[in-house]
């Protein structure tokens, strides 16, 4: 558990400043989802003791005291003296998670829902008093079961929307997407199937830090053929000077088929990964016609196996200094299957590196830090986190 210890702080001088006993208050609301962290509190609500007359109390705009009684059960001084009906953490009384379930579920507000899920999903690996509430619960409504769906489906969409861009693309206007995640899908899962665009990055690379022509690059373009332009080089040098001094043009998107496959637009895919351009538009187009560039084409046209080799690692470090990898963590729990696990995620997708880490200082921070870039909610880092301390 843990609370803001700066609103703690202002709390304590609010109720010394009124001659309040801390033990005579109980602190109610999103206080207690944030002690449980389930969710940051929006404000500081409080209950307070029968015998305190809260007009008498000065005023505070970030704390106030709620109407009595907070609940239709129980009453205040029932909740501040009945340690089943709070939480006790650094002096401070935070009403138990079941009132606060039961009153949500009692006002049945737009704004309570979320809430009411969560308290929900916690509950399930929690201790968790139903009996404290049951008989006084509300019958269950079809409307709340539609707005429930309605949160879970958004939230579902939400985290699968990057994986799935292509339910998003309309097919008669461009969008904008991720550069890296469209350089991702530039594969069969395996295989990557775009060779052609580590040869363009490498250009760019050569042309403006060494300043000279990559020959890779001129060989590449005379084995496709078929240039639009009668100096394809030149052509290139004046996009990557655009680049440079303008950035992306966004009102000349990247043509791609249905399935995100490059079919117009290379050359620009690989200056916006070079300059670091995080997002690029696209536009889907309706057509199966797709330049194959895998590691098998620059086999079949006179390239050595030294110039693929130094393709192919190139690759990697554009994969890399894209963020285009996804990278995967094995907990201790599955320790004795990792191999298994390895092997199974080696059938359909490419493996850069594979890393064992023993005896990691500090785990617990390890994973909290792990997983603060993520939305996840603090009490299911928590739970998973006491979850792996209980694993021999």
């Amino acid at each position: 558990m843990n609370y803001d210890i700066n609103d703690l702080k202002k709390l304590k001088e609010f109720l010394t400043l009124n001659n309040i006993n801390f033990d005579d208050v109980c602190l109610v609301g999103s206080s207690t989802l944030s002690l449980l962290g389930i969710r940051n509190h929006d404000d500081i609500d409080l209950i307070i003791k029968s015998k305190y007359i809260t007009e008498s109390i000065i005023k505070h705009d970030y704390i106030n005291f709620v109407q009595s009684p907070w609940s239709n059960i129980y009453s205040d001084d029932e909740i501040i003296d009945n340690d089943k009906l709070h939480i006790k953490y650094d002096n401070f009384k935070f009403v138990c998670l079941e009132l606060l379930f039961h009153k949500k579920k009692w006002h049945n507000r737009d704004k309570d829902y979320k809430d009411i899920i969560e308290i929900i999903e916690f509950s399930k690996s929690n201790i968790f008093n139903w009996e404290l509430i049951n008989k006084n619960l509300p019958k269950n409504n079809h409307l709340f079961f539609l707005k429930y769906f309605k949160i879970i489906f958004f939230k579902l969409k939400r985290k699968i929307k990057r994986f799935f861009l292509i339910k998003y693309l309309h097919k008669d206007c461009f969008q904008i997407i991720p550069t890296n995640i469209l350089l991702s899908r530039q594969t069969n899962g395996i295989n990557f199937l775009r060779y052609d665009l580590i040869v363009r990055y490498l250009t760019i690379k050569y042309y403006l830090e060494q300043n000279k022509d990559y020959d890779l690059y001129k060989k590449l373009q005379k084995e496709r053929g078929k240039s639009p332009h009668k100096n394809p080089i030149k052509a290139f040098k004046v996009l990557i000077n655009n680049f440079k001094l303008s950035g992306y043009n966004f009102n000349k998107p990247i043509a791609l088929d249905k399935n995100l496959k490059l079919i117009d637009g290379s050359h620009r895919l690989a200056c916006a990964l070079y300059f670091n351009i995080a997002y690029v538009p696209v536009k889907i187009i309706k057509t199966s016609i797709i330049s194959p560039f895998d590691i098998n084409w620059f086999k079949t046209h006179n390239f050595s196996k030294e110039e693929i080799d130094h393709i192919k690692i190139n690759k990697i470090d554009v994969f890399k200094s894209s963020n285009a990898y996804f990278q995967i963590v094995l907990w201790p729990p599955v320790e004795k299957f990792f191999n298994d696990i390895e092997n199974i995620i080696k059938k359909k997708y490419e493996i850069i590196s594979s890393v064992d880490y023993a005896n990691v200082r500090n785990f617990n921070e390890y994973v909290r830090n792990l997983y603060k870039i993520d939305d996840i909610n603090k009490w299911k880092v928590e739970r998973k986190i006491s979850l792996m301390n209980k694993y021999p």
